[in-house]
């Protein structure tokens, strides 16, 4: 399962008890990396292993064009249309910051947010890729490195964060990174609408992170949604940011880049997952997917990563 948080695990155990099962016997395993004090449900660190493997498979993955004159100053890839991603491209839209990004923006029709305020703007498409096509998984295909090529740093953001208003439980926080952040990781600087903590456990492994361009406290805000207006301001203040000031940042943290990339090549491997992949390699995704289904999906994941 990929996302298990703290409510739906509360819900899970519910279940259990309610069709007498014993939940203790059956194993789960999501990518939900908080701390957990129940030993039947693990979390794997599912994407940053899966991102390793492609980049031993495919070398030249996620490389990017380090120039100093780019043409936007960030960009900000937004499919699944969640209430924060809603929120974050209104903040933008509101504040004529659009303009100095690549930004893309879905909807769809099983979107079902309740305020209709966050239904009204218009969907934002980039034309690299067809949403139709059957081959593109919009994780490890849509890295859109031309449009990376272009722009200074990545907004990500994230599936599960914690934005939401109200939300106080400290205890049980939920902690997902997913392809987004890993696809950011490897190519350019950052800043993550992700939950409370992210690059607190980033730099724990290892990563480097960006307090050159951005104020990085922004990752320990306890209210989600401080948090996201908090990251709204950091992405206004490099939009206004003086041009050659900002080329002078990115290029005194090019180094970083390459050194996070060699991070996640060498990303160590989860011994008790490879044992079960090793019984059970159908459970698991891997790099193998992009050229087990079929020529066409091989073809255009080399062909849009520049893969020779």
């Amino acid at each position: 399962c990929e996302s298990i948080t703290k409510r739906l695990e509360d819900e899970w155990l519910e279940f259990c008890k309610e069709n007498n099962l014993l939940d203790e016997n059956i194993l789960v395993i999501d990518s939900n990396l908080t701390d957990r004090d129940r030993k039947n449900i693990y979390g794997y660190n599912y994407f940053l292993n899966q991102c390793r493997e492609l980049l031993n498979e495919y070398p030249e993955y996620g490389i990017t064009d380090y120039k100093l004159v780019k043409s936007k100053r960030y960009n900000c890839f937004n499919n699944a249309p969640r209430d924060h991603r809603k929120i974050l491209f209104k903040l933008l839209k509101d504040n004529d910051l659009l303009k100095y990004g690549i930004v893309s923006y879905r909807k769809f029709s099983w979107d079902t947010t309740d305020n209709p305020y966050y239904k009204t703007e218009e969907p934002i498409f980039l034309d690299e890729l067809n949403p139709e096509d059957d081959w593109n998984d919009f994780r490890w295909f849509c890295f859109n490195k031309n449009y990376v090529d272009e722009t200074y740093f990545n907004v990500v953001t994230e599936s599960y964060p914690d934005w939401y208003k109200g939300y106080d439980d400290n205890e049980h926080r939920d902690l997902f990174i997913t392809e987004k952040t890993c696809k950011a990781l490897i190519s350019q600087p950052f800043i993550v609408m992700g939950n409370r903590g992210t690059l607190k456990k980033l730099r724990e492994w290892g990563f480097e992170t960006y307090p050159e361009l951005f104020d990085e406290s922004y990752d320990l805000i306890e209210d989600g949604y401080e948090r996201l207006k908090f990251i709204f301001e950091e992405v206004k203040k490099l939009c206004f940011m003086d041009i050659e000031e900002l080329k002078d940042k990115y290029k005194s943290v090019i180094w970083k880049i390459k050194y996070n990339r060699n991070i996640m090549k060498n990303f160590k491997e989860d011994k008790f997952i490879n044992e079960i992949k090793s019984r059970h390699p159908f459970l698991f995704g891997s790099e193998n997917y992009i050229k087990e289904d079929s020529q066409e999906r091989q073809r255009n994941f080399n062909q849009l990563n520049n893969i020779k």
